[in-house]
Parts: structure tokens; sequence; C-alpha cells
């Protein structure tokens, strides 16, 4: 059971038939990263997140220290935000903004704990925050990026609306570019 501490250091929260996402503060952010039992356990988790994959911890690390000291209201888009199943408390994954939307783009980075993969876990997280996202004034596409090689977190992007895209800042030859246009339903 969530406590009510817990649930007054939540800064949104976004429900769908399975899932509960939520946007933590930094401070639950940092625990999180660097204390994830601590974390679990502060939310009534069955399972704390697992060791994270090398890009994973160094990306959210990245962004961790990105929001360090901010305190502007634009939480959502500074800090993370967890993905938990409604049925059982199990952490499935995780995902954030890259920071507040630039010209009304939100960038978004997510991963899925391996024994949540191919479930259709993070497909459903993206409609939800597309949806989500869909009734804000401050954004107008939600961005990602993907390495060639996952053809996983593709599939992922396709089936929750994304289209691939060509442009700034996706211009790394490793790498392709997804966005979802708010204006319209993706899927």
């Amino acid at each position: 059971m969530t406590s009510n501490h817990a649930r007054r250091s939540e800064l949104e929260r976004i429900e769908t038939s399975r899932l509960t996402l939520t946007a933590h503060t930094l401070d639950d952010f940092a625990r999180f990263l660097y204390a994830p039992g601590r974390f679990a356990q502060r939310f009534g988790l069955a399972n704390a997140p697992g060791p994270l994959e090398r890009d994973v911890r160094t990306g959210l690390t990245r962004r961790y220290d990105a929001a360090r000291g901010l305190d502007d209201g634009k939480g959502v888009w500074e800090n993370l935000w967890s993905v938990v199943t409604r049925e059982g408390r199990s952490f499935v994954g995780a995902f954030c903004f890259k920071g507040f939307p630039e010209g009304k783009d939100a960038e978004i980075a997510y991963y899925v704990e391996e024994a949540f993969r191919n479930l259709g876990f993070m497909t459903e997280t993206l409609r939800a925050l597309v949806d989500w996202a869909r009734k804000r004034d401050d954004v107008a596409a939600i961005t990602a990026e993907t390495l060639l090689t996952n053809l996983a977190s593709q599939r992922v992007l396709v089936k929750a609306g994304f289209r691939l895209f060509h442009g700034a800042p996706f211009v790394d030859d490793d790498s392709c570019g997804w966005r979802v246009e708010l204006g319209r339903a993706p899927y």
C-alpha cells in the first residue's frame, strides 16, 4: 500500500487498465538510482528496480544531474516516471522526458525490466502518455530516439503511434528518430 507521504511526493499520476504511471520528485529519482530497495519500499512495490544496463544508468544519471536544483514547477518534464502494475504493484520500468519541451516537442527515453518485456506494457505506457500529453498546452509532439539495431523498441513506438522522423536532433548514423503529433489520435 502506498503511504500518504509517498502520494504527496508524486507530481502526476496516470492510470490505465493494467498500469499506474507516476511522476516522482527529485528525491525519489535519487532513491531510484542509488537505493532502489528503499524506492520500492517507499512505494509499496512487490519488486525493486533491477540493476540498470550501463547505457540506461548513464542516461538516467545525466537526466537526474540536469534536474537537480530545478524548482520551477516543471517536474513532470524533469524527473523520473515509474511504470507499475496495478495488480500486484510490480515495478515494470521507467521513463523520463529529456527536459521541458523545446519548441513544444518533448523527447522521451524509457526502459523495461527484462522480466516484463514483450508483454505490451511499454506500448500501453506510451499510448497513455500520448493521451495525457494531448490535454496539455505546453507540448505539441512527443519524440524518441532508438538505436538502428533496437528493433524491439522501434516496434513499441510504431504500436504506440510514433512514426519515423528524420531531422534534428536525430542525425546520428547509429540511431533514428521517432515522433507522434498530438493533434490527432495515433492508433
